[in-house]
């Protein structure tokens, strides 16, 4: 890889994580556990103190905001 092609790749990283840390706290919070400490939902569940439905579903929102943000700026 080059050194163009790895500094593109941090940029695009580094601009992911900045939409991550716009998110609500409730999607952020479950994303950035799950993406850094690579936590099961039960565990997410038991940790956070909320349903393991809830776990779930606010890690589809948090993925879809940060899709949805990214596709956004390629526009």
């Amino acid at each position: 890889m080059s050194a163009e092609q790895e500094a593109i790749g941090n940029q695009y990283a580094n601009r992911i994580w900045e939409i991550i840390m716009e998110l609500p706290d409730k999607y952020r919070e479950v994303l950035v556990l799950d993406i850094q400490q690579d936590l099961s939902v039960a565990e997410l569940s038991a940790l956070l103190g909320i349903a393991q439905g809830t776990v779930k579903s606010r890690l589809v929102r948090a993925r879809m905001k940060v899709r949805a943000a990214m596709k956004e700026e390629d526009q």
